[in-house]
């Protein structure tokens, strides 16, 4: 009995002698390492604290901004400024330690890069290994996919983007044309209704969501998009959940700590899968070829992580940036009067009173310029014009 006891005993402290270990070099170890190779090539950045890195200093100039504020200051005309409301921590860094510098997010250390030169050199890299950090999939992977077209790399990701990519090809988007005539002309209707009626003002930006939403989910499902609704719901909500975890992503194991609203997220993912995957049991054979029936083709009904996750990617590359980017737009024309006239006067011209086709939008050259201007004044998936954030990982 002594022996089994001390056989026992020893056991535990190799082990927590072992876990121990691990913790140091994933907490203090690993990052520290990092952090003095990035160093030694001239990257600096704010010292961090032990096991939260920056988290704390994020907080603290978050709360100085907001605290600082002056809503009553602003002009009536659009500031482009955003970044010194939403992220002050980056354009103070940057002022401090330069174009290039580095910070931590818990063990995640991550290297910001603000020199237009070394932006366009990290584009233009071709590596299909490059770029991907495993923060999406551990971090987001719920939300993202962990291994969809968004979060895979390697050959994984080259041989999705090769079946995927075709069905974006400017041949198969005009098909898509029509399901967006229908949505656009059913929220026109509405405003009109309202505006005839007793209402005195009109969400735009919660109706282009809407639009958004309901033209991937016709062009994702097509007559089933009823289940798409659904799908978008959960998604909303799930990404709702995840937002206010975003400042605690580099703590290791807090994604798996049982509080509430990491069940509510475990569930609401089983939840979404669960409906993805009764979408593609309804897939008819016979009717109109969309995303999710493309995807069960290239794949196969077998690879069902692969069809889910790519479908979440849908979603979340096409609902809120499309939707972002239409409000900006329309803002910037708003305070643009010329601007406005010239698109407004050019779009009747070119379709003479009848419906929009792939054509004939390829036609107006002044919708094309204010698309571009929007996307290059206010980026709808980026930091700032030519900021790039890596997390990068040591090994």
């Amino acid at each position: 009995m002594a022996l089994i006891l001390r056989i026992l005993i020893s056991l535990s402290v190799v082990a927590l002698t072992a876990l121990f270990t691990y913790l140091c070099n994933l907490l203090l170890l690993r990052p520290g390492r990092l952090r003095k190779r990035l160093q030694e090539l001239g990257v600096n950045g704010p010292p961090p604290s032990s096991f939260v890195g920056n988290i704390p200093d994020v907080r603290r100039i978050m709360l100085e901004t907001v605290k600082n504020h002056n809503p009553g200051g602003i002009s009536d005309g659009v500031s482009h400024d955003y970044m010194s409301q939403v992220f002050p921590h980056i354009l103070k860094w940057q002022k401090e330690y330069g174009p290039t510098f580095s910070f931590s997010l818990g063990t995640i250390v991550v290297v910001c890069i603000s020199d237009f030169d070394v932006v366009k050199e990290f584009c233009q890299n071709k590596s299909i290994e490059f770029g991907r950090s495993s923060y999406l999939k551990t971090a987001r992977g719920m939300l993202l996919g962990e291994d969809g077209l968004i979060t895979s790399k390697g050959k994984s990701w080259a041989y999705q983007r090769k079946k995927i990519a075709p069905e974006f090809f400017n041949d198969k988007l005009k098909g898509m044309v029509d399901l967006m005539v229908e949505s656009v002309t059913s929220m026109v209707e509405k405003w009109d209704s309202l505006l005839s009626g007793t209402s005195e003002s009109i969400r735009v930006d919660e109706d282009l969501k809407f639009l958004s939403a309901e033209v991937i989910s016709k062009a994702c499902f097509g007559s089933n998009y009823t289940f798409a609704r659904e799908i978008f719901a959960k998604m909303l909500k799930l990404q709702d959940l995840l937002s206010p975890q975003h400042a605690f992503v580099g703590l290791p194991g807090f994604r798996h700590i049982p509080i509430k609203s990491n069940r509510d997220i475990w569930k609401l993912g089983k939840e979404i899968r669960l409906s993805i995957l009764k979408a593609c049991q309804h897939q008819e054979n016979g009717q109109a070829r969309f995303f999710l029936q493309a995807l069960i083709e290239h794949f196969g009904a077998g690879s069902s992580d692969q069809i889910v996750d790519n479908c979440k990617a849908m979603f979340l590359a096409g609902y809120e940036t499309t939707a972002t980017a239409a409000a900006f737009a329309l803002v910037l024309l708003a305070h643009n009067q010329e601007w406005q006239t010239h698109a407004r006067d050019e779009v009747i011209e070119v379709l003479g009173g009848q419906a929009p086709c792939m054509e004939k939008l390829q036609k107006m050259k002044v919708l094309n310029m204010v698309i571009y201007e929007t996307l290059r004044t206010w980026g709808t998936t980026k930091d700032e014009e030519t900021l790039i954030c890596l997390r990068v990982s040591y090994k």
